[in-house]
């Protein structure tokens, strides 16, 4: 992809998995935000499941202490106030920014 930008002259780039179906409107909502604010530089969209449930996918930086934490805490740990304060996958406050606009690192 940075390949792709250094030799482009194109205003936006798009990286788009094969297995992708966007809905009707949605790379069109996504230009237009990157458009309108000259201080974004990245838009990721919101991804579902087949089942309509979120899929995770845009995850802060990993620091050292975050991967203690990922490898030694219980998984049903994770979800409460510790995923929260680490933005840990499947934790409340993961399922709320994925429901969100959110500025990540």
């Amino acid at each position: 992809m940075n390949q792709a930008f250094e030799s482009s002259r194109a205003p936006v780039l798009l990286e788009l998995n094969p297995d992708v179906l966007p809905p009707p409107g949605s790379l069109r909502s996504l230009v237009e935000r990157l458009r309108e604010d000259p201080d974004v530089a990245l838009v990721v969209p919101r991804l579902t499941n087949p089942d309509s449930s979120l899929q995770p996918s845009v995850h802060r930086f990993p620091s050292i202490r975050q991967a203690i934490v990922m490898g030694f805490t219980p998984p049903v740990l994770r979800r409460g106030r510790l995923g929260a304060r680490f933005w840990l996958e499947r934790s409340a406050a993961a399922e709320r920014q994925a429901r969100s606009v959110v500025d990540v690192d």
